[in-house]
């Protein structure tokens, strides 16, 4: 059972479903609106083998509201390359903060693609001025062109383990003004996506290959949560796969050494090396 206020998914046999729905309506008081078609602004479809989550009419209603039904097409969330610095002081008039609450939403429920927009621009909030508040409507323009795309969530093909994969990806020193890298990771189960994450990195990487190696980590993290999750049902097909691309960050994964390459990296990240042992041995 998933719960959000008063919203309850429940997903059980038949028989249980029967039984504890009646036992629990008896006690509560509930309406059963039978399977889920709309949940916390996500419109979910469903197909024997899979289930597909869109937000169009959310994302059409914020169009509308901020004025950009009547854009023209844009198939990016960001400009190529973009770089903002911060305002000297807030443009409060402009409603900046409500629409990157609205954004922040439908990336974290549906849209990975446009996860690594939304941070960027959540780190204006405090300097914000009317090109920071036209980058974030490019990105609302994006979605509407863009729409209907759905996330889709497919059972896996056989009935072992469930395959759990997790991407791993950073962008070196992308950021201009204090030269921190940016993690990236995507979690799939069989080629369906069920998390996914951007996020500035604490320190600043000496190297590409120092930069990769901590996501790689903070990657490793979000995937052992999912497996922990699905343990609680199902088996879990061991080892997981955690893929990267870069060589030199999966060798310092796998090298217990330290070195001046590495003995300066903060010892929250070096935990990789002890899964990627786990799963040698």
């Amino acid at each position: 059972m998933l719960v959000h206020v008063d919203d309850y998914l429940m997903a059980a046999p038949g028989q249980y479903y029967i039984e504890f729905n009646r036992a629990f309506d008896t006690k509560f008081g509930t309406n059963d609106m039978g399977q889920v078609s709309n949940i916390l602004q996500m419109g979910v479809t469903w197909t024997t083998d899979s289930a597909s989550m869109c937000q169009e009419r959310q994302i059409v209603e914020l169009t509308r509201e901020y004025g950009v039904l009547d854009s023209a097409p844009v198939f990016t969330p960001m400009e190529p390359g973009l770089q903002l610095s911060p305002a000297p002081l807030p443009e409060t008039h402009f409603p900046f903060r409500q629409l990157l609450g609205s954004l922040l939403w439908i990336a974290r429920c549906t849209r990975p693609d446009i996860t690594f927009a939304i941070v960027y621009m959540s780190h204006f909030c405090a300097a914000y001025s009317s090109t920071h508040f036209g980058a974030l409507k490019r990105i609302l323009k994006y979605l509407y062109h863009t729409r209907s795309v759905k996330l889709v969530i497919r059972q896996p093909r056989s009935d072992g383990p469930i395959p759990v994969s997790v991407w791993s990806d950073a962008d070196w020193a992308s950021d201009k003004a204090t030269r921190r890298s940016v993690s990236g990771h995507l979690v799939t189960i069989g080629k369906s996506p069920v998390s996914w994450g951007s996020k500035r990195q604490h320190t600043v990487a000496m190297s590409s290959c120092e930069s990769e190696y901590m996501a790689m980590s903070e990657a490793a993290k979000s995937g052992l949560c999912v497996i922990a999750f699905f343990q609680q049902f199902k088996a879990v097909e061991k080892p997981s796969d955690l893929n990267y691309d870069n060589q030199g960050s999966g060798y310092l994964a796998s090298d217990t050494v330290n070195n001046d390459r590495n003995k300066h990296i903060d010892v929250r990240h070096h935990f990789i090396r002890d899964h990627v042992t786990a799963r040698s041995a």
